[in-house]
């Protein structure tokens, strides 16, 4: 069963109470969205599943490494994030906060029971297999040095407000674009842009922006190659018009000002050029 959204992109909390009860067995939602960076409310989501006795898988990937995780065993009095009660399997990538690719993450809070796929000794019984002892170690590393930079609330502002300077600098140049984000900025993650350009088709944008140096994305890895509207964004109520169009872009904790400038004279350029190009067959 999949939970609806709201217009904003969220999981429609009062359809979660209504369809999560007693036959449900798993809850699993992205703590945040690869597509618009829209982020879940994780707390109350995980609140309804455990009312209903369902197990709460959040798909972290994009989430760890961008903002702050504690889904430990703190207790309340510490000040500790709030979904720390809630969650009860976390899987994230450490390759999305500049660890390697080949390696993923599982966290389950103690006493949450997990039946394996690939029988083995290896992981505690939960997988069998060698482990990638140098995916591991340079995930800690990538973990470590994320810590640093979580512990600096203000480098995430600086890096929001430069995305958000981004997309005006967009907007300024192609009017009719459309920012794909919710109404509150604080459901956002700050390194997310995905901005649609009506009755234009994201794929050619993608190669027009892949010759002038920008990369970027339609959709998400999963959908790659697809030319289907994304159906994330039709699920949040975007026009087909607009979610055909629509490409993502992302910053990381390196991104600049300068390059972010750049890319936005980039984007626009190529907006045009499709345009025009269009209007002339």
């Amino acid at each position: 069963v999949m939970l609806p959204l709201d217009p904003d992109g969220r999981v429609d909390l009062d359809a979660a109470r209504r369809i999560i009860d007693e036959r449900v067995a798993v809850v699993s939602v992205q703590w945040s969205n690869n597509e618009t960076g829209v982020v879940q409310p994780i707390e109350e989501i995980g609140a309804i599943a455990r009312g209903a006795g369902a197990v709460m898988h959040c798909d972290g990937t994009q989430w760890v490494g961008k903002m702050p995780t504690n889904v430990g065993t703190a207790p309340a009095q510490s000040g500790a994030p709030a979904p720390w009660t809630t969650v009860d399997v976390l899987t994230f990538s450490p390759h999305k906060f500049h660890g390697p690719k080949g390696v993923g993450v599982l966290w389950s809070r103690p006493g949450t029971r997990l039946r394996p796929i690939i029988f083995g000794s290896q992981e505690l019984g939960r997988r069998g297999g060698t482990e990638n002892v140098p995916g591991i170690v340079g995930a800690g590393v990538a973990a470590r040095e994320a810590t640093e930079f979580l512990a600096d609330p203000s480098r995430r502002a600086m890096l929001g407000a430069m995305r958000d300077a981004f997309e005006r600098a967009v907007l300024d140049r192609v009017p009719d674009a459309v920012i794909n984000r919710p109404r509150d900025p604080g459901h956002r993650l700050w390194n997310t842009s995905s901005i649609g350009f009506p009755a234009l088709e994201a794929e050619a944008m993608l190669l027009l922006l892949s010759e002038r140096g920008v990369c970027a994305s339609a959709g998400s890895a999963c959908a790659s190659g697809s030319l289907d509207a994304s159906p994330v964004l039709l699920a949040m109520g975007v026009p087909p018009l607009v979610a055909h169009g629509t490409v993502r872009f992302s910053l990381c904790r390196d991104t600049t000002e300068a390059e972010l400038k750049d890319a936005a004279g980039v984007v626009a350029e190529a907006a045009g050029v499709l345009r025009r190009s269009m209007a002339a067959t």
